[in-house]
């Protein structure tokens, strides 16, 4: 047993082996058998089960994103929550360190590249969605632990030679406390029914949303991932369809191009909410949340809103406004009302941002949800209390400009990068230092931060951004028609 010394404790074991061999030496055997014995009994308790539960939970609140389990934690046995623990231990050294992952390629015809992918929460899942004839509307999942050969876990059951598109958004399902869940949202767009045309329920797919729920079931190499539809919202026929929608949690959301109506105004950005868990159709009750550009600095297409899964949300403009979904409820079905617009219950003081660039997929725990936002280069992170009558805040987590670089992708504690350089894609990642002591910083109040810019890890010729798993720090990345993953973590 090679013992570690942490920096806090273990003075003897901090000694190098040489001299400890000669205070061995030195000990009488009563000694020399105690350290025997102790060294023994330590090995066994750091093999106890309790150990590893205390550093996933440790490991977790360190890296704000936990690793993902396939089940209860009550159910792994010690050596399985030490495999866990050491992989996203070993995964996050290799990552910021630069060193270079283990590849594993899939040819075209195991993993082809179709218009959406995901790279689902855990890194075992890789989500997409094909828009080709003859399969238009259909998404295959792909076991990335065990065989590379694809399901079709959804088919809208559309055959058609029309134009025809389809938008997908994908959230991990955090209600499912005892299985690994997502939820899959289906948004096609169609000018008109095409022809000829199949529908596995019977309605014209162009007609609402589909609402799937993804479980997975089993675990390991042998997983696998089954889709169940759970709410089909119908459009009136007065109803503009939802095209392009980011669902997260009980919510989904539609922004509104300035100028869809004649009665919009130019300077007012819209977006519509929906609560698609209480409503049966899309003619039920929305809210509608409108944003003033003329005082913001950056431009239209910067302005966004994010769901944060605690059932608010956020909007960057000249400040940073946080609402509170919480009260849209759906009217009775023979009703239609018009949406009501709602107002923030917290502002920002302003600020003179130029420049949104990304923003991560948020993530909760039991008081707070946490989003990390580039704001002309710099990363900042905003942490919204689930408690309204708590403000929020926010902070400058890392000291990194990336204004040069190309963002990949954004998670809670790095951000992903690419650079083109002679016609080929290099790939590097930041981290970010988040502040959990939330008495010293106020609102508004913006801390110094400590970047860790991590060196180039690869270096490919990239057909499409690639997809990043912070949870697992696991990449995919397709090039040359063939799809790679890249796997930071130890064997």
């Amino acid at each position: 047993m090679q013992c570690v010394p942490s920096k806090q404790g273990f003075p003897l074991l901090s000694f190098p082996p040489e001299i400890l061999l000669e205070i061995a030496k030195r000990l009488g055997w009563e000694e020399v058998l105690s350290i025997r014995q102790t060294c023994r009994l330590l090995f066994e308790i750091t093999n106890a089960r309790e150990v590893w539960v205390s550093l996933f939970w440790r490991l977790s609140r360190e890296n704000i994103v936990p690793p993902v389990l396939e089940c209860s934690l009550s159910s792994y046995t010690a050596a399985e929550l030490e495999l866990v623990v050491m992989r996203r231990v070993s995964s996050e050294k290799r990552l910021r360190a630069g060193e270079k992952a283990r590849e594993r390629v899939y040819l075209q015809d195991q993993i082809p590249m179709d218009d959406e992918q995901y790279l689902l929460d855990g890194g075992k899942w890789l989500l997409t969605m094909c828009n080709e004839i003859n399969k238009w509307g259909r998404v295959y999942v792909y076991n990335l632990d065990g065989e590379p050969s694809g399901q079709c876990i959804i088919d809208l059951g559309i055959s058609t030679l029309e134009d025809a598109d389809m938008y997908m958004s994908c959230d991990r399902d955090l209600n499912n406390k005892d299985v690994l869940a997502y939820t899959v949202c289906l948004s096609p767009r169609f000018s008109f029914p095409p022809e000829p045309f199949m529908s596995v329920d019977g309605d014209w797919p162009g007609e609402g949303i589909h609402i799937y729920r993804l479980i997975a079931k089993g675990r390991g190499e042998n997983a696998t991932l089954e889709a169940k539809k759970v709410k089909y919202l119908r459009y009136p026929q007065f109803i503009e369809p939802v095209y392009d929608i980011t669902l997260r949690g009980d919510y989904f959301v539609q922004c509104l191009e300035q100028g869809e109506e004649d009665d919009d105004d130019p300077n007012v950005l819209s977006f519509e909410v929906w609560n698609w868990v209480l409503s049966d159709t899309l003619f039920h009750f929305k809210a509608r949340i409108d944003v003033d550009v003329t005082l913001s600095d950056s431009d239209i297409s910067d302005c966004d809103l994010v769901l944060l899964p605690s059932g608010k949300a956020v909007t960057f403009t000249h400040c940073i406004s946080v609402y509170d979904l919480s009260n849209i409820r759906p009217t009775p079905i023979d009703r239609y009302d018009e949406p009501w617009a709602l107002q923030p219950y917290w502002m920002s003081a302003n600020f003179s941002f130029s420049s949104i660039s990304a923003y991560s997929d948020p993530w909760r725990d039991s008081q707070v949800s946490r989003l990390s936002v580039v704001l002309d280069g710099i990363v900042f992170g905003l942490t919204v209390p689930h408690d309204k009558s708590k403000d929020p805040w926010y902070q400058q987590i890392s000291d990194v400009n990336v204004s040069k670089f190309t963002i990949a992708d954004i998670g809670m504690n790095k951000l992903l990068l690419y650079e083109e350089k002679d016609g080929r894609t290099i790939l590097t990642t930041v981290g970010f230092l988040w502040d959990n002591d939330t008495d010293l910083f106020p609102k508004d109040h913006l801390p110094s931060a400590v970047g860790s810019p991590s060196r180039p890890f690869s270096t490919y010729i990239c057909d499409l951004v690639p997809v990043f798993d912070e949870s697992s720090n696991r990449l995919v990345v397709f090039s040359k028609g063939s799809c790679i993953l890249l796997d930071f973590a130890y064997k």
